[in-house]
């Protein structure tokens, strides 16, 4: 198994790929272990904020935004999104 990324870049490069659609995503820390769920109308837009400078300058949002090693979606098929979806 290959060695976790020491930084979030993987993941702010990933985040660039994801479509301008509904969905959920997924940001994950060096373990894999899930560790942020958003709900979002424009997924590239939402997660990438993340990763914005903007994004650094509440306290919470940028302790998160370092343990961030990876980042997936989800898309449901249906127009409505659960409100109670949980991974795994």
């Amino acid at each position: 198994m290959s060695e976790p990324p020491q930084d979030n870049s993987l993941a702010a490069e990933k985040v660039k790929s994801f479509p301008h659609t509904p969905g959920v995503y997924l940001m994950k820390d060096a373990a894999g272990r899930v560790i942020y769920v958003g709900k979002a109308k424009d997924l590239r837009a939402c997660a990438g904020s993340y990763f914005l400078k903007a994004a650094a300058e509440d306290r919470r949002t940028a302790q998160l935004v370092q343990e961030i090693r990876d980042s997936t979606i989800w898309r449901p098929k249906a127009r409505s999104m659960p409100c109670s979806w949980r991974p795994g």
